[in-house]
């Protein structure tokens, strides 16, 4: 029995019959278990509670904030400014340093939450047989063997075999993604059963829709699926997302090189015989120059507008970094149920004698006919639901809902549901009838309606209702009819519901019209003969209106949507067909459905294979989630996950990005993702991934322009040291142009629009940084042409008799113009100024006038002048170094233009994008 004498969860007890059930936990069902011995077994099984496994102290969380790469060079700089006495420089870093610091702080702390949300959902109640009677105690005192009464609305309080059952359903959408309730049965059932089926469990958690059960507790704590869950959720690995990974390469870098150039500056300073304390200055100002310290202020500037600009698009992110890391997203795992789809059972069509199968958007332009009305009528008597002001208040079995709203929808029925004054009996739904059956009032007498199975409510029907009301014997050729009907509505994965009805002549011993109020269930089971069938309806949960465009889109974008829900194969590929997965299939083969037990079959590589070809899971469980999720990060994706359950949790947490549904999302699914939907749209979350893409592009911009304007600088100091000419630049002005550079002009990059086809290019790689082979290049190319043209003016200067103060501000004003005017050509990396529009960003055209206003200031104000050592320009001499700008913006667009006419020419692109086909073919290619 494993690790107690009764038992947990290391037993399939859905496979056991009820009899072998109560002899292994040694209970008798009438009586449950006695005082000694629930002692005896909470000892060994302990108590009924799952509890986080250690919670992580935060100190060391706050320390790892602020020891990585970029933060480290960033404190050296805060000296470093210092040093020099430039207090406000170091100052402002040292603010950036602490707000980083306490962001990752925050999100590194999140992730707990998720856990005690989970543990937060669980009952404190329970209703259990003791020593022969019944009793409420607290959920946490329950041990195996015990047996406990469920009833309508109760919350399942701990794992439980079922021993009897009448009329149950239990809402588990939460644990397995199922969207409808299951009917519960206390029979058997195959012992590889998927979790979404067994049929004679009851998982804590879950909740009682409608009936009542009984049942043996056979799992407590951290034992139940849902413990399971927590504990797939705090096995989760916490995986470093993309940006985390660019910004530490790029800081260990940067502060390699900027560490070489000082110390090869300052070798040759001293070598050419220049004074030691002031080439030491220079080494570690140009150190600083060529760390960007205001990256971290763009980032986070970045980022926070790109959260305020998703808020409005009704996606909540829970920390800055999430909208970049969707922008680099390669995969898109997703539930179907509230995600994809609506959440709510619809009636999509209804099979009527005469009319044969019509969907309900033709059915409400057509007119009403008296059959049409009897079908309404029928469906309402056999109806216990009330329908509120919106979905959100409507009350009852999802099924018995979607009727009525149909039936409001088309204009027929009053859609307000079985009255209980006018129900004198009722036979309730079960597992082995599969209908229910009431007897209603009317003026005429009494009148019988029936709703079921098709196929158990078609036996029992001689008669079948035409349009006009009358009535045509239900011979063969009428039922191979209906038959053809509900083969057709199956083949759509549509769930079937026959309604039917007919007038009762005598109540039972002979009453007239009266009596059936003491009929028992034997009786009105036999009463339900001779019915005339109403029609037939075909539900399923719809996909959202939104979805197919935001999956066209996000395949264009060359992101794979991969399906992964817990209901049955024929639905899940129903809704993938309706929503353009995969595309370009007017259906979907059997093969291409895998189910939970194909996956367990299945090696990684398999998977792996199974997954790049366009499949849909169905009947998946939390554990098939998260191995998806891993294997394909295992292969270099980046994956967004989707959920809105607790099954969705663990792998919302091991995903490189969680999205969470924020309407009908549980509180755990929202705690473990990394953003939250507020309107459930899956449209929302191509939208973050095209706003991620626009602040990753934004940060490149940020970071390639401030480097090639550095790289300026260096070349220029580090050219003047090695040509022997006097200093250039002084260390204050080298920390005056980064303030100027790094500050407005550069941070106003962070608000740039997203470039026309952003959205038509495949997503980036998780190892490509701002500094690959198209940013070096244009860094280099800009960084040289700075620095050169800033000697040869500084160097034509001297040779013209020029005082070294003044040759040295025509330099470094040059500079200055050049970096400002250098933004231009970092707006867009492949777009034209003409085509982003030179007005687009308004923000940065104020900021390049300020930088302007703030260098001429540093020359013509006095105290500012002669802490930078400047002397005073004449207006010609501005004129002159503001032209200069415009050779190096006409270069820029000319490299541009001539990289489009390059990938215009690509045999591999169509629209600036590979295929979807090419890049999983490129996937695969990799992988091997």
């Amino acid at each position: 029995m494993g690790q107690n004498r009764v038992g947990q969860n290391d037993v399939g007890w859905h496979h056991r019959t009820v009899a072998e059930t109560l002899i292994a936990h040694r209970v008798d069902v009438d009586l449950g278990l006695d005082a000694d011995e629930v002692v005896e077994r909470r000892a060994l099984a302990g108590s009924n509670e799952v509890e986080a496994a250690g919670a992580a102290s935060p100190w060391p969380i706050l320390a790892r904030q602020f020891t990585g790469p970029l933060s480290l060079i960033l404190f050296v700089a805060v000296g470093v400014s210092a040093l020099v006495g430039e207090y406000l420089d170091a100052g402002v870093i040292g603010v950036i340093i602490v707000a980083n610091g306490a962001l990752g702080f925050v999100q590194e702390w999140r992730a707990s939450k998720a856990i005690e949300a989970m543990t937060a959902m669980l009952v404190h109640h329970a209703t259990v047989r003791r020593e022969g009677a019944a009793s409420r105690v607290d959920a946490s005192e329950l041990v195996p063997g015990d047996v406990v009464v469920l009833a309508s609305g109760d919350q399942v309080p701990a794992d439980l075999r079922l021993v009897a059952a009448t009329d149950l359903t239990i809402d588990e959408s939460a644990l397995t993604g199922e969207s409808v309730p299951v009917t519960k049965h206390p029979d058997p059932v195959d012992e590889h059963t998927p979790l979404a089926e067994r049929t004679p469990m009851a998982y804590v958690g879950t909740h009682v829709r409608t009936g009542r059960g009984l049942g043996v507790v056979c799992a407590t704590g951290r034992a139940t699926e849902f413990g399971n869950v927590v504990s797939l959720t705090e096995a989760a690995d916490d995986a470093e997302i993309p940006l985390q990974r660019t910004l530490a390469r790029l800081g260990r870098a940067l502060g390699a090189a900027g560490v070489s150039v000082a110390l090869l500056t300052v070798v040759v300073g001293i070598a050419a015989g220049r004074d030691a304390t002031e080439m030491l200055l220079i080494g570690i100002s140009l150190a600083v120059a060529v760390v960007p310290e205001g990256l971290p202020a763009v980032v986070t500037l970045t980022l926070a507008l790109g959260i305020r600009s998703l808020a409005r698009s009704n996606a909540l992110l829970r920390r800055l970094e999430a909208a970049e890391t969707l922008g680099a997203a390669t995969v898109i795992c997703t539930d179907k149920t509230g995600t994809l789809t609506e959440n709510r059972m619809t009636v999509q069509s209804l099979w009527q004698a005469e009319r044969g199968v019509v969907a309900v958007e033709d059915l409400g332009r057509m007119p009403t006919t008296t059959g049409l009305a009897a079908w309404a009528a029928a469906a309402e008597r056999c109806n216990h639901a009330e329908l509120g002001d919106d979905a959100a208040a409507d009350v009852g079995s999802p099924t018995e809902v979607a009727l009525l709203r149909f039936n409001r929808r088309i204009g027929v029925g009053d859609g307000s549901g079985g009255r209980a004054d006018e129900i004198v009996a009722e036979l309730p739904f079960d597992s082995d009838r599969k209908m229910m059956a009431v007897v209603t009032e009317h003026p005429g007498g009494t009148r019988l309606s029936v709703k079921g199975a098709p196929e158990v409510v078609l036996a029992r029907c001689e008669t079948v209702r035409r349009l006009d009301g009358s009535t045509d014997a239900l011979d063969d050729d009428g039922r191979a009819e209906v038959t053809a009907a509900l083969a057709a509505m199956t083949a759509r994965a549509l769930r079937t519901l026959a309604v039917a009805s007919v007038d009762l002549g005598p109540g039972p011993g002979g009453v007239d019209g009266g009596g059936w109020e003491t009929a028992d269930a034997d009786t009105l089971g036999a009463a339900a003969r001779g019915l005339v069938l109403e029609g037939i309806a075909g539900l399923h949960d719809p996909p959202r209106p939104e979805v197919p465009a935001a999956v066209a889109t996000a395949r264009r974008a060359g992101v794979k949507v991969v399906m992964m829900t817990g209901d049955a194969a024929a639905t899940a590929a129903a809704i993938a067909h309706d929503i353009g997965l995969p595309a370009g299939r007017d259906s979907l083969p059997a093969s291409r459905v895998l189910t939970g037990g194909d996956l367990d079959a299945m090696g990684d590589r398999d998977l792996l294979d199974a997954v790049d070809d366009e499949v849909v899971l169905a009947r998946v469980a939390p554990h098939h989630k998260m191995r998806v999720v891993r294997v394909l990060q295992g292969a270099g994706h980046v994956v967004a996950m989707t959920g809105d359950g607790v099954n969705d949790a663990p792998a919302l947490e091991q995903a490189s990005i969680g999205v969470a549904m924020g309407e009908r999302g549980t509180d755990v699914a929202r705690e473990a993702a990394d953003v939250v939907l507020t309107d459930d749209n899956f449209a929302s979350i191509v939208l973050a991934v095209g706003e991620g893409r626009r602040q990753f592009a934004n940060i490149t911009k940020f970071v390639r322009y401030l480097l090639s304007s550095n790289l300026g600088e260096v070349v220029a100091v580090s050219g003047a040291v090695a040509l022997g000419w006097p200093l250039i630049l002084t260390p204050a002005q080298i920390l005056w142009m980064n303030l100027v550079t790094d500050g407005a002009t550069a941070l106003a990059l962070g608000v740039e629009q997203p470039e026309p086809d952003a959205m038509d290019r495949p997503p980036r790689s998780i190892d490509d940084g701002p500094l690959d082979r198209r940013g070096a290049t244009s860094i280099l190319l800009a960084g040289v042409a700075i620095g050169l043209a800033s000697l040869a003016v500084f160097h034509f200067a001297l040779e013209a008799g020029v005082t070294e103060p003044r040759a040295r501000t025509l330099a470094f004003t040059l500079m200055v113009m050049l970096e400002i005017a250098n933004v231009l050509n970092f707006r867009a990396e492949r777009q034209s100024l003409w085509r982003v529009g030179w007005a687009s960003n308004r923000i940065l055209l104020a900021a390049m006038g300020l930088s302007v206003l703030a260098q001429v200031a540093a020359v013509h104000i006095g105290p500012l002048a002669r802490a930078l050592d400047t002397e005073p320009l004449a207006l010609s001499e501005w004129l002159l170094l503001a032209a200069a700008g415009i050779p190096l913006v006409a270069a820029g667009e000319a490299l541009k233009a001539l990289g489009r006419a390059r990938a215009g020419a690509g045999a591999e692109t169509r629209g600036g994008r590979l295929s979807p086909e090419r890049s999983s073919a490129r996937v695969r290619a990799g992988r091997r």
